[in-house]
């Protein structure tokens, strides 16, 4: 409707377009799929930190340990707050997933000594001096699940 008819020195015939509704559509085009890599650059961003923010966010410390004598042998002893001794107990391991080191929860069943010490329980078996022990937001955590570890720069083995 907006197009004309133009016969050149050729004999042949063109569409020779008015009003410019061709540039007014490529700048449109242009426009969408400039919004398009913006949206796409915006939400790369941000995604990981949405990603951590849903992940439960836990506090780690590791058990001081000491040697002692039992029954003639000299074994190892942890130490972690008592508090723990009542509830589960998890440990933070680190795992590779997509070529990042993670962190994920696990739950380990410590046998304890009688007796506490300076609000402390003692712990025979089951920890390390090297394990990470969940002491802080445990009640979200789920074994096997992945955590966000608060203090990860603070743990001298990370």
């Amino acid at each position: 409707m907006g197009d004309s008819l133009d016969e050149n020195a050729a004999g042949g015939v063109r569409l020779k377009s008015e009003g410019g509704m061709g540039m007014k559509k490529n700048a449109t085009i242009l426009g969408i799929i400039c919004f398009f890599y913006l949206a796409m650059a915006a939400v790369t961003v941000i995604s990981r930190r949405v990603y951590l923010d849903a992940l439960p966010k836990v506090r780690v410390m590791v058990p001081e340990g000491y040697y002692a004598m039992e029954n003639g042998e000299t074994v190892s002893v942890q130490m972690i707050p008592a508090e723990l001794r009542n509830g589960p107990v998890y440990v933070v391991e680190r795992r590779e997933k997509n070529g990042e080191i993670r962190m994920y929860a696990k739950l380990v069943t410590p046998e304890f000594a009688d007796g506490e010490k300076d609000g402390r329980a003692m712990v025979k078996s089951g920890l390390s001096s090297l394990s990470a022990v969940i002491s802080e937001g445990f009640e979200a955590v789920k074994d096997g699940g992945e955590v966000y570890v608060e203090n990860a720069d603070e743990i001298r083995f990370w």
